[in-house]
């Protein structure tokens, strides 16, 4: 055979195994696809900080609404108040004890009488007095910032909890009814609810919405639950009613605050009404 001849026959054999191999590659299955590796459970996170901004101060130029302050009623209603000074002051909701024949509240298993000691002129604000008193909130003096978060304590639906909100701005309550007046106020949307429960806030009324340092930044006044936002008296008026001569005297101890966080305020709740500086107010109609 000649050397063309062996050139030739070499590259014929290595055509037809290259035909074989290449064949039998292209039938052959594909190869397996990596298993997905399971990933450890990562519980919920909260909803991450909004970007604070300054609050501009309260204007008549914010938007109005609107509330129906109308009473007990027939029958009996609850609400929240919580301690401003240790001589037995408490500050509440106006509209949760306008109207009432009487009024209690609770300590542990029984109920001490209270009496409306100032009522504010325009705001959705008065102060109770008790015989005795507990260990006082301390007031906020920082100035409120758009997308901060607050925390809302008292007695929802009549039974112990709590709600974390985030500002939005400011608003004005105009109030129609057994008062009138017209006040700024704070707007907050919901975020969580401790214990988690559905429905109305109604009975967390005049309970404090404190900072993230544990100080009453405002009352809680007013709900709006479908589009799941509440408001607060603005921490302005609370401040103007602080003060000598004033009817929030200064110059009493106060407690040291609890810091509360987005994970622990349904704790720093349980934990202030534990020591009776949040209670739940009891009225009834005359």
């Amino acid at each position: 055979m000649g050397g063309l001849d062996r050139i030739a026959f070499l590259m014929l054999i290595m055509m037809a195994l290259w035909a074989f191999f290449g064949e039998e590659r292209e039938g052959a299955a594909p190869p397996p696809a990596p298993r997905a590796q399971s990933l450890p459970f990562q519980p919920q996170a909260a909803p991450p900080p909004a970007v604070l901004a300054p609050l501009p101060p309260p204007s008549p130029r914010d938007p109005v609404f609107e509330v129906i302050a109308d009473g007990p009623g027939g029958g009996t209603s609850t609400g929240t108040a919580f301690s401003v000074n240790a001589q037995g002051l408490w500050l509440t909701a106006r509209h949760v004890v306008q109207g009432c024949g009487a009024i209690g509240l609770r300590e542990r298993q029984r109920w001490v009488r209270a009496t409306v000691a100032w009522a504010h002129p325009n705001a959705d604000v008065a102060l109770l007095r008790t015989q005795n008193g507990s260990p006082p909130l301390a007031l906020s003096e920082s100035a409120p910032l758009r997308g901060m978060d607050g925390y809302g304590m008292g007695f929802p639906q009549g039974r112990p909890g709590a709600v974390h909100g985030r500002l939005l701005g400011r608003a004005q309550m105009q109030a129609r009814g057994l008062f009138q007046g017209r006040a700024p106020t704070l707007e907050w949307a919901e975020v969580r609810r401790a214990p988690s429960f559905r429905g109305s806030l109604g009975g967390i009324s005049g309970g404090p919405l404190l900072d993230g340092e544990g100080r009453v930044l405002g009352v809680m006044v007013a709900e709006e639950p479908r589009r799941g936002r509440f408001s607060t008296a603005a921490p302005e008026t609370l401040l103007a009613m602080a003060g000598p001569n004033r009817p929030i005297p200064l110059g009493a101890a106060r407690t040291p605050p609890v810091p509360v966080t987005p994970g622990g305020f349904g704790a720093v709740a349980d934990q202030l009404r534990g020591r009776l500086s949040i209670a739940q107010v009891l009225c009834q109609a005359r």
